[in-house]
């Protein structure tokens, strides 16, 4: 006797059948304990380029090793395309 001629002979035990499926399967789902977006540490870059006595203006205008450092960032083979999270100039 194969499952479909059971459950053709007796409808109700293959509807309680499935019905305890769809039950435990359901129970089961909301006990699961996986998360679609895991805590992730993502690495994050930062350059710091310092001039004693500076102003911020300085910085800006006058020190011309600020500009290549930030363009570097993205040649390093860690970056994905160059998304730096942060970068600062500390004077």
């Amino acid at each position: 006797m194969t499952l479909s001629d059971y459950s053709i002979r007796n409808p109700v035990s293959a509807w309680m059948l499935i019905l305890g499926l769809i039950v435990f399967a359901w129970i089961g789902f909301t006990k699961m304990g996986i998360s679609q977006m895991p805590d992730v540490d993502y690495p994050v870059v930062t350059v710091n380029v310092t001039l004693e006595n500076a102003a911020p203006e300085v910085m800006e205008t006058q020190v011309k090793g600020v500009r290549p450092a930030e363009g570097q960032r993205a040649d390093s083979p860690a970056a994905d395309g160059g998304a730096a999270c942060g970068e600062r100039v500390v004077a």
